[in-house]
């Protein structure tokens, strides 16, 4: 059995959505639950699996997964052209 890494997608620079935003009187505990979530989504898309974040962030897979959807859907979905010609669609 091989190993591959995986990689990130690219995401087009103009085409970023922002971020869901905290409202300026958040407490601090949603303040460190969003930073947290954060964290996990950037992880997931530097290539760690979804099993390895939770055991280290001590959460339910469910639970990563429903982080990774919440931001998944701020992040840019257009096509891209590859160098070939192919239409690669980001996820």
């Amino acid at each position: 059995m091989t190993k591959r890494r995986r990689h990130p997608a690219p995401i087009a620079e103009t085409s970023k959505a922002p971020l869901p935003a905290l409202p300026p009187h958040a407490s601090v505990g949603r303040r460190w639950k969003f930073r947290r979530d954060l964290v996990i989504y950037v992880a997931h898309r530097s290539g760690l699996s979804q099993r390895l974040l939770a055991d280290v962030f001590d959460l339910p897979r469910s639970t990563v997964q429903s982080i990774l959807h919440k931001f998944d859907k701020y992040t840019a979905r257009r096509a891209v052209t590859s160098s070939d010609g192919d239409p690669d669609v980001l996820r």
